[in-house]
């Protein structure tokens, strides 16, 4: 694969083998699950950056699901900051 100094992280990621298999299935990426502790079901994801451009497996860790998910994993116990 030829890659320009000029192409974007996303342009590189795009001409990746690891892209042309996301994007074939050919990981086997498992289907559509619930999230924990939830009857919420939603895609495995494989979590980037803003460099890569969303797709149904490929989330920003930005993402209002991705977001969801962790604050489950939160309490709410937790001590405030001292200011």
């Amino acid at each position: 694969m030829l890659m320009s100094a000029a192409m974007s992280d996303g342009g590189v990621f795009n001409s990746s083998d690891l892209s042309a298999a996301i994007n074939s299935n050919a990981l086997h990426i498992p289907g559509d699950s619930c999230l924990p502790h939830s009857d919420e079901v939603c895609p495995q994801v494989i979590v980037a950056d803003d460099a890569f451009a969303l797709k149904r497996n490929l989330m920003n860790h930005m993402h209002p699901v991705i977001l969801q998910t962790l604050k489950g994993f939160t309490t709410t116990d937790s001590a405030e900051p001292d200011v």
